[in-house]
């Protein structure tokens, strides 16, 4: 789907208020040695275990509910959803923990050193042109990064530039042929995903240890064509089906399995009541191409989906009791005298618990 943002259209905040870190014994008794360093070793096991539990608990285990799209899933529950209205300086702040995830380096300078102006500016980037998303450089410790904002889905990009891939006649095959591969990249995420919890930047325990969307960025430059970067998209889940209005993306070289973009789409939600589901996700889709294809002007129809939870909703704005919908991307081709042209992509919406519901678009 479009997504709150894509790589290339990114924006700024619009809201400024004001401001309101073992023991190393040295033991001389040689006959102690053997124990000390048998005990030492099962210290060090000890803490590589609960660093590694930590870390597996960050990610919260799926609620396990598993349907077919030919099938209707039945009882589900309904969330009230909304967001918050951060202000430019909370913005900033979000942007250097994530800026410590993609770098690992813990030293970039507090917010209050670089933060006010940077946010200015931000802000007279989005003011000059509120509908386009606005990006802002950074240069912190020797490190380049390119941050960019959208207020209206509180969605935070940072990609760094410090990696650098090198030309696609030094690459050996085994690069042009994906790098590190799909499974070291998706444990780079996970680890990524570990330190942005760590940092405070996503709340723990919240997101599923599954991605919910994945997929591979492809480079060409004749005569080659490698995978440059595996991307995969996090978001919590309630009783299997995920809350799309809150995840967070992660970008991994494909080359060095290194973290190079995150990008955090903010939300909150409870738990309001039960609901039952009785249209098929196979059915629905199939009513939102038959009624994309009632325009005679319409030869084909383009239609992806999957059951969750999206809204879209503005931060501020009062929250919203969602139940889980058939959430789809689409685009239509249509037939002109001058020929044949496809629509832009567009994401949109369908009821689940009543047959013959309309669409309602989301992103247009």
């Amino acid at each position: 789907m479009p997504g709150p943002i894509e790589m290339h259209k990114l924006v700024m905040p619009l809201v400024m208020p004001p401001s309101d870190e073992m023991k190393q014994r040295e033991l001389p008794i040689i006959m102690l040695a053997t124990l000390l360093s048998a005990t030492a070793c099962n210290e060090h096991t000890q803490e590589l275990e609960m660093q590694q539990a930590t870390q597996r608990s960050v990610l919260s285990p799926d609620e396990g509910l598993a349907f077919r799209d030919d099938e209707p899933i039945g009882p589900a529950l309904t969330i009230s959803l909304w967001r918050k209205q951060p202000s430019a300086l909370q913005v900033v702040e979000r942007a250097r923990m994530i800026a410590i995830a993609l770098t690992g380096d813990t030293t970039l300078p507090r917010v209050a050193t670089f933060a006010p102006p940077l946010a200015v500016h931000w802000e007279a980037l989005a003011l000059a042109n509120p509908e386009r998303p606005a990006t802002v450089n950074l240069s912190l410790n020797g490190h380049s990064y390119s941050a960019s904002y959208r207020p209206s889905s509180d969605a935070l990009l940072v990609l760094s530039k410090d990696t650098v891939g090198r030309p696609p006649a030094e690459m050996s095959p085994h690069e042009l042929d994906g790098g590190v591969g799909r499974e070291v990249a998706l444990t780079a995420a996970k680890r990524c995903m570990d330190e942005l919890a760590h940092l405070g930047a996503i709340p723990e325990h919240a997101f599923s240890p599954d991605p919910v969307a994945e997929w591979r960025r492809r480079t060409a430059i004749a005569p080659h064509d490698w995978i440059d970067q595996y991307n995969f998209t996090f978001a919590p889940k309630v009783r299997g089906i995920p809350v799309r209005d809150m995840d967070v993306q992660i970008g991994i070289e494909a080359r060095s399995g290194r973290c190079r973009l995150i990008q955090i789409v903010t939300a909150e939600y409870s738990v309001v009541d039960t609901i039952t589901l009785t249209v098929p996700a196979s059915a629905a889709k199939a009513a939102v191409e038959s009624e994309l294809l009632n325009d005679p002007k319409v030869s084909a129809v383009h239609v992806s989906g999957y059951v969750g939870y999206l809204h879209n909703p503005a931060p501020g704005a009062p929250p919203v009791t969602l139940a889980p919908r058939y959430i789809f991307d689409y685009s239509i081709v249509s037939s002109w005298a001058s020929g044949e042209a496809v629509s832009r992509t567009k994401t949109a919406a369908i009821d689940l618990t009543v047959p013959g519901a309309q669409l309602v678009e989301i992103y247009d």
